[in-house]
């Protein structure tokens, strides 16, 4: 399978909003809901120069999938959301999302600590806070901008349950403790890398469930024995979604990547598994390996597709 149809078939939040079979642009911009149409087009130019082709600080890699999820998610996102009508449909749209998880009986997991804290407060204030604050390096690493969009799509999807009474619907893992506050101070905005999201929201209430975490990483390593790595990308992200902090599963995941031909994506991961154990040996032995790889091929003409939200309608 070429690069391109790799890239292609990689570009797909899978939290959130965007789990229920809808796309969600308000995440692939990084604005809150409650955004102007001013505020979605100063976004939206904010991420076209992050993503120009021209910077300089990306490789050809980078800009390869940079230039693919600019054309194939940025911009619907934004003609989505920038047109008055376009935008009223969709709203419309996201209306009837609780209510087709109600006729479902389906409740939403949440696997993000910062939507779950929000959950937890479910303010409009603490809302736009918690999107500015994942907006704010949403797109300062290629290999991080899927995982940043679900982040957001949790959260977006949290906001609109509690604010038109569908709260209910948020699976706490337990009876809900309704005396929890957010701490104001932990919802600041701080400055930094990625790390800035588990340094700046509340502690999660239980720990982390290791079995759960550890049959992912049991079910990868098996993967990747057999060089089934759509598997094991999948069994990989899902582990990081209940440990985001596990060396050897973002190692792993470089692992994946590289085999994928995503270099610069794997090199992201490699230096990911450094940065929580600077001795991870996985990573140290590929990361040389990775400075050093190309670019990939040049994208194919994109086809023009049905709106998602008119797919979702549809039940595509």
């Amino acid at each position: 399978m070429n690069t391109v149809i790799q890239i292609s078939k990689a570009m797909k939040i899978d939290r959130g909003i965007a789990q229920q079979g809808l796309d969600d642009h308000y995440a692939v911009l990084g604005v809150p809901i409650t955004a102007t149409p001013l505020q979605v087009r100063d976004r939206y130019l904010v991420i076209a120069k992050k993503l120009h082709p021209d910077v300089t600080n990306l490789t050809k890699e980078e800009r390869e999938i940079g230039n693919r999820f600019f054309a194939r998610m940025v911009n619907p996102a934004y003609f989505a959301l920038n047109k008055a009508r376009e935008r009223a449909e969709y709203s419309n749209v996201l209306k009837l999302v609780a209510k087709r998880m109600v006729k479902r009986s389906q409740k939403v997991v949440l696997y993000s600590e910062i939507a779950k804290a929000l959950a937890k407060s479910p303010t409009q204030e603490n809302y736009e806070k918690a999107i500015r604050m994942v907006a704010a390096v949403q797109y300062q690493k290629i290999g991080r901008m899927l995982d940043h969009a679900g982040d957001l799509s949790e959260l977006n999807l949290v906001f609109l349950l509690c604010r038109d009474g569908y709260a209910h619907l948020i699976d706490r893992g337990g009876a809900e403790d309704t005396k929890v506050q957010v701490p104001k101070d932990n919802w600041q905005t701080m400055k930094g890398d990625d790390t800035r999201i588990q340094k700046a929201i509340p502690a999660p209430a239980a720990p982390v469930n290791s079995g759960s975490f550890a049959q992912y990483l049991r079910s990868a390593e098996a993967a990747i024995q057999k060089k089934e790595w759509s598997v094991a990308l999948k069994d990989l992200r899902n582990a990081l979604k209940l440990n985001e902090r596990d060396s050897r599963c973002h190692a792993l995941l470089g692992v994946v990547y590289l085999n994928q031909k995503f270099p610069a994506m794997a090199k992201t991961s490699f230096e990911e598994a450094l940065k929580y154990n600077p001795k991870e040996p996985i990573a140290l032995q590929y990361l040389p390996q990775v400075s050093k790889a190309g670019g990939a091929s040049k994208p194919q003409e994109q086809k023009k597709n049905v709106p998602g939200w008119l797919r979702w309608l549809r039940g595509g």
